[in-house]
C-alpha cells in the first residue's frame, strides 16, 4: 500500500505559512517574487537570470557581515592549521577534537565557500581576507 503525501493547505495557514513554493516550479526569479509579495515589496525591476551556458562565471561572493564570511569560529581555526600544513590527525590533537570532527568543520567550510578542494579552500579564504 502506498500514501500518496498531500499538502494540508488550511492546517499550514493556520501556523502562519503564508506562501508555498514547490520545488519542481521554483526558478530564482519565482523564489524571489514570492518572498517580496509575501512582504508586501513592491515587485522589482526584471534582471535576466544568468544561464548556465554563459562562458564568464562570475566571480564568488560569501556573505559577508561586519567584514568577515559567515564562517564559524572552528572552521577559521582550521583552515588555518591547514594553510600552516597541517594534517587532520594534527589538527584534531590541537584543537581537541576527533579526525572525523575536523574533517566535518573542514568540508562545511569548504561547502559555504563553494570550493572542491581543501588547498582551493585555503587560497580562497586567504585572498578573501577570511584567515
Amino acid at each position: 500500500m502506498t500514501k500518496e503525501w498531500r499538502a494540508d493547505e488550511s492546517a499550514a495557514r493556520r501556523r502562519g505559512v503564508r506562501a508555498v513554493v514547490w520545488w519542481d516550479f521554483c526558478s530564482p526569479d519565482v523564489f524571489v517574487r514570492t518572498v517580496r509579495a509575501v512582504a508586501g515589496e513592491p515587485p522589482a525591476q526584471r534582471t535576466p537570470a544568468r544561464q548556465p551556458h554563459d562562458a564568464a562565471p562570475k566571480e564568488r561572493t560569501v556573505a559577508v557581515a561586519g567584514g568577515r564570511a559567515a564562517l564559524s569560529p572552528r572552521e577559521v581555526a582550521v583552515l588555518r592549521l591547514i594553510a600552516e600544513g597541517r594534517q587532520c590527525d594534527e589538527i584534531a590533537t590541537e584543537l581537541c577534537y576527533s579526525e572525523r570532527t575536523v574533517r566535518y568543520i573542514l568540508y562545511g567550510a569548504m561547502k559555504r565557500l563553494r570550493t572542491r578542494t581543501r588547498a582551493h579552500a585555503v587560497s580562497y579564504a586567504i585572498r578573501a581576507g577570511l584567515i
